[in-house]
């Protein structure tokens, strides 16, 4: 039996190209003509929703690009699980301290890699962590120093307590920041923060760099 073909249906934007050209074609000059063929014919391969001037066969497909949120979720969950297991924290406190020092960070226009790197030198991520000298938490303040500091971040945090993790890390970050702007340098702000202690600018640098590898390795994997 033989194969019965169908004639190709014409494309609409195709078939509305010829019939112009149909009726101004014998009206227009050779050169006027050859062009006109031109442009209908690349009118009518384009679909319909390619903007004028796009190359012929180059399919349109935007770059792929995290939002900033998503962004910045993908580096908490990459540092939370970080500082899990090199401190030997629970994987919620260490979530806990990265959205805070996120928060903190923010506010003060502050790396949160920085706010990191100080509290792993301050207390390796302890919450609970004193020193002699009476410094409390995570970011090691002492509080009869910062008490008006303390008090003003239990606005936001619920608690006064400078062993809550919110709270110390709100309270730290804005002390940090005052010495920044105090001194107009980050390695003289880092000084006063640690009270002299020696390397102490050297091994915060150091820490910082590791967090930032984190987040950086975080946003490629992402991606």
């Amino acid at each position: 039996m033989t194969p019965v073909t169908t004639p190709r249906r014409r494309r609409p934007a195709l078939a509305a190209a010829m019939a112009f050209l149909a009726l101004s074609f014998s009206a227009a000059s050779p050169g006027v003509q050859a062009q006109s063929l031109l442009q209908a014919w690349q009118n009518a391969a384009l679909p319909a929703d390619a903007p004028i001037g796009a190359p012929q066969g180059t399919p349109l497909q935007p770059a792929l690009q995290l939002s900033p949120q998503a962004a910045a979720e993908a580096e908490k969950g990459a540092l939370a699980r970080f500082i899990s297991a090199e401190y030997k924290t629970s994987t919620t406190l260490a979530a806990r301290i990265v959205n805070a020092a996120y928060d903190a960070a923010s506010r003060y226009s502050i790396s949160p890699s920085l706010v990191l790197a100080i509290i792993s030198r301050e207390s390796t991520f302890n919450p609970r962590a004193t020193s002699g000298y009476g410094a409390q938490g995570l970011m090691q303040v002492v509080p009869r120093f910062h008490m008006d500091k303390v008090q003003e971040a239990r606005a936001v945090t619920a608690e006064a307590s400078l062993f809550h993790p919110e709270t110390n890390i709100a309270v730290g970050t804005r002390i940090l920041a005052e010495y920044m702007e105090a001194e107009s340098s980050l390695p003289r702000a880092l000084v006063k923060y640690s009270g002299k202690a020696y390397r102490y600018i050297e091994k915060v640098m150091r820490e910082r760099d590791a967090f930032e590898r984190v987040r950086l390795e975080a946003d490629d994997e992402a991606v």
